[in-house]
């Protein structure tokens, strides 16, 4: 092929190709605030969980609407740490999106449950409330879905119907690794500190967080030792 054919093919390849465009995300959102305080606590000498590690639990809590918090070492940990939590027992059916990340499914089958697909809004790409509740069964007893690339599911909406259905015991338990949001109609959230998410701890770290004290207890007895 000469270099004029070439040329000819480059050009019209190029015409077709669409552009795509890109959030400029590559900046560092941290500031000299940020970095006294990372000072400060090193020449505290003391790197495990502390008053610090406590107080940003709080907080993050607060945030979600949840009572407690646990800081674990990731989001994927964090997953599960909830379905750990949550009571599940294997063969118990967990209701999941079938587009999301594998850290969404993966906890599911590594605690011996049953992963029940729904599948996603185009757009948006969580659940609606139909996708979900129609996957509904016998043997369901947990919501486990993500908030994704700023969508939420309609927390609420699916509460409601649930209930209409007679199905007060299945759990919504909330994966927003990608988000920090507000949603108090969940049972148990997760979220996310790695480097790329909304709020960063040295490019990694998760939370999960809760309302009942029992499941926070049980969070910190899996963390911190993993006794089951």
């Amino acid at each position: 092929m000469s270099q004029q054919q070439m040329d000819s093919l480059r050009d019209k390849v190029h015409k077709h190709t669409k552009k795509i465009w890109y959030a400029p995300n590559k900046f560092e959102s941290y500031g000299d605030e940020e970095i006294k305080a990372v000072e400060a606590c090193l020449r505290k000498g003391w790197l495990a969980p502390g008053p610090i590690t406590e107080e940003f639990e709080r907080e993050i809590a607060s945030l979600f609407g949840k009572k407690f918090a646990v800081m674990v070492n990731s989001g994927s940990s964090g997953n599960i740490l909830a379905l750990l939590i949550a009571g599940l027992k294997a063969g118990d059916e967990v209701i999941a999106p079938a587009c999301t990340f594998a850290t969404n499914i993966a906890p599911i089958i590594q605690l011996g449950l049953v992963p029940v697909f729904c599948d996603v809004e185009h757009g948006s790409y969580v659940p609606s409330i139909t996708q979900v509740i129609e996957k509904v069964s016998a043997r369901t007893r947990a919501l486990f879905l993500p908030n994704l690339i700023g969508n939420k599911p309609d927390w609420q909406g699916l509460k409601d119907e649930l209930f209409m259905l007679g199905r007060r015991d299945i759990l919504l338990i909330e994966d927003s690794c990608d988000t920090i949001t507000s949603t108090p109609i969940t049972d148990i959230a997760v979220t996310s500190f790695y480097s790329s998410h909304i709020i960063t701890a040295g490019g990694g770290g998760g939370m999960v967080m809760c309302n009942e004290k029992s499941q926070r207890d049980l969070a910190l007895q899996y963390r911190d030792w993993g006794r089951m």
